[in-house]
């Protein structure tokens, strides 16, 4: 509530009135986006945006930003020292990649990216270095063994040699293997603990309402919704409310229903 007084431009000590204004709030359910089970398998979609940065200028003046780089207040700025002057520019300061984009309406959005580190570059280079090396060796063994060199070399000292190495490989291989098995299987449990808990947190809110405030029916009523959306926006998670006869009577992707959307 706000009040706003209007005095004589006369006389300042006279009030010629007030203006009231109240304003009440009203529950509005945010859509988050559709979950990933609408996306095709077709289209790879990468969510990972902990690299980027991004800001949003309208009127010249920065809106919004998000990561961690720090965007000038003014969009004035990139023009005067960095010389952007195109709708779509790319420019390179603060070891980051900057890709600048404006329409017409003088509205502006910079996604940025940090520019990768010699140790980055070097490590890249390791990989592709050790992937040649094993192919090299597996093609010289392969056609040490087409040409039957490798059976006359191998005296008993080599022999040794060759258990020796065979043993350690299949060590680390089982080893690899049985750690890889461990924590997929501890991933899959913990993700099924996780998945029973959200489930019973999810029941036992529904129940306290219903005790509450008495059986659903038909549409869920607002403070219902806000409950839900509350409970579903903690919890991380989509779900579905059904009547005994099958019928909808609530979701937090309600969007999903509305445009009749299928998952076949």
């Amino acid at each position: 509530m706000g009040l706003i007084q209007f005095k004589d431009a006369q006389n300042l000590n006279s009030l010629n009135g007030v203006l009231v204004i109240e304003l009440n709030s009203r529950f509005y359910q945010e859509g988050g986006g559709f979950p990933d089970l609408l996306i095709s398998d077709k289209m790879p979609v990468s969510r990972d945006i902990s690299n980027y940065s991004y800001a949003r200028y309208q009127n010249g003046r920065l809106t919004y930003q998000f990561g961690s780089f720090s965007y000038f207040f003014s969009s004035d700025t990139y023009t005067k020292i960095y010389g952007v002057n195109r709708n779509e520019q790319f420019i390179n300061f603060g070891d980051y990649l900057h890709f600048v984009y404006r329409n017409d309406n003088n509205d502006w959005v910079i996604i940025s990216h940090r520019n990768p580190t010699w140790l980055e570059t070097v490590t890249l280079f390791s990989y592709v270095f050790s992937f040649l090396t094993v192919m090299f060796l597996g093609v010289l063994i392969l056609y040490r063994l087409l040409n039957s060199q490798l059976t006359y070399q191998l005296n008993f000292q080599k022999r040794i040699q060759l258990s020796v190495i065979v043993i350690v490989v299949a060590a680390l291989m089982l080893i690899g293997g049985g750690t890889i098995y461990y924590i997929v299987k501890g991933y899959s449990d913990d993700q099924q603990v996780r998945i029973k808990e959200k489930l019973s947190s999810i029941l036992l809110a529904i129940e306290n309402e219903l005790a509450a405030n008495g059986n659903l029916s038909g549409a869920v009523a607002e403070d219902f919704s806000q409950t839900f959306s509350k409970l579903s926006n903690t919890l991380e998670t989509d779900f579905n409310l059904f009547d005994r006869k099958g019928r909808l009577i609530f979701s937090t992707q309600s969007k999903i229903f509305d445009r009749k959307f299928s998952l076949s």
